[in-house]
């Protein structure tokens, strides 16, 4: 008992030495760790940087869009080029139905707790795979400000971000921009995870009694495939026929989308963009409008490239109410109201009265955007 307490005394008190040394070895340990862990971060972030600052300035020179204010941070910059970018895209919006249903199979998916999500090849064994989890939203780029449909799914080292028109990939080494002909989906299940029988034994072998007594796979996971230009994103779902439904809705979007055209982008040059002014009048909105229906004809005002005319201008980014406004109007038939017949003033007051009354517009906005439409068709008082 004496050399027992002896050699604790020894080792507590006496040897304080080596507790010493090795709480010493241990902070060291701890601060190269930390140490090594900011030059990490750093590095991560001057890398994001640089991914971003490139991103920024390819969309700006490919489809010459504005370059915004450089004392904005670079994540808005981003948001407003894109912002741009959606707005000057025109296609179809019967297509949007497909797109719904592969949303609604996300939310009816994605949070099943086996949903994990791996960038580059996979094996053939998904149950084996080491994922990171899947994180879905039903929102799109952060501050973009685009009334698209659109959802996310991001995980611990990126995102996919997608759009009815494109898709933006952000990897830990990449950022880019692709439109849906340039991405390839496919589906997988793998190897099965065990087999059955169609008579089984209790322990689960086949009952050798039946001539006829087929394996049957079993398959507990399945892999949604993303292949965009050579980088592979790869979905995991609990099950094995999930990603074979996402892979059909899928094709059926892509092929809805070709058979309307797809998608195209308006070109500046089609009309001479008027400088922007501090202060802009009415008057100068109105006449965008009657330039714009004398050009082109009342037959544009049914056409989404209309919108996207007005958006060349700058003065017209200032009026954000307008565009919703004259989506509604496409989306809900006013336009054959006022450019069927003989269209008068009241015929214009009872659309503005409509939109104050049911689309809850407030009323000098509705007001505003009437006189605009009224101007540039030529009905007057």
């Amino acid at each position: 008992m004496v050399a027992i307490l002896m050699l604790l005394k020894w080792i507590f008190i006496d040897g304080w030495f080596i507790w010493a040394t090795l709480a010493g070895i241990w902070l060291i340990w701890y601060i190269f760790k930390g140490i090594r862990f900011g030059f990490v971060f750093i590095n991560d972030n001057n890398k994001k940087k640089e991914l971003k600052t490139s991103f920024y300035s390819s969309l700006s020179q490919q489809y010459e869009l504005s370059a915004y204010n450089d004392s904005l941070n670079l994540n808005q910059n981003i948001s407003n080029i894109l912002t741009e970018y959606f707005e000057r895209l025109v296609y179809d919006k019967c297509v949007i139905p497909s797109f719904e249903k592969i949303i609604k199979e996300f939310i009816n998916n994605y949070e099943v707790p086996s949903s994990t999500i791996k960038v580059g090849d996979i094996s053939n064994n998904l149950s084996s795979i080491e994922g990171t989890k899947i994180k879905f939203k039903r929102s799109g780029w952060p501050n973009v400000n685009t009334q698209s449909h659109c959802f996310s799914i991001s995980w611990k080292s990126g995102a996919v971000y997608f759009y009815p028109f494109a898709c933006i990939l952000e990897t830990s080494d990449s950022l880019d921009l692709f439109d849906w002909r340039d991405i390839k989906v496919s589906s997988t299940k793998g190897e099965p995870s065990h087999y059955s029988y169609l008579h089984e034994r209790v322990d689960g072998g086949p009952d050798r009694r039946y001539r006829y007594n087929p394996a049957i796979p079993v398959y507990f996971f399945s892999a949604l495939v993303f292949e965009i230009k050579g980088k592979k994103v790869n979905m995991i779902f609990n099950g094995e026929n999930v990603a074979e439904q996402f892979e059909k809705l899928f094709r059926e979007y892509k092929k809805v989308l070709a058979s309307t055209g797809g998608v195209t982008m308006t070109s500046n040059p089609v009309i001479q963009n008027p400088e922007p002014s501090e202060t802009v009048s009415g008057d100068e909105y109105a006449s965008i409008f009657k330039k714009i229906i004398d050009e082109r004809g009342k037959n544009i005002l049914q056409e989404r490239l209309f919108l996207s005319l007005l958006a060349d201008y700058k003065v017209f980014k200032e009026k954000r109410f307008l565009r919703p406004f004259l989506e509604t109007m496409t989306d809900e038939g006013y336009w054959s109201e006022l450019t069927e017949g003989n269209p008068s003033v009241d015929t214009l007051n009872k659309i503005k009265k409509k939109f104050i009354t049911i689309h809850q517009y407030p009323e000098h906005e509705a007001a505003e955007a009437i006189s605009y439409i009224g101007y540039g068709l030529g009905i007057t008082a």
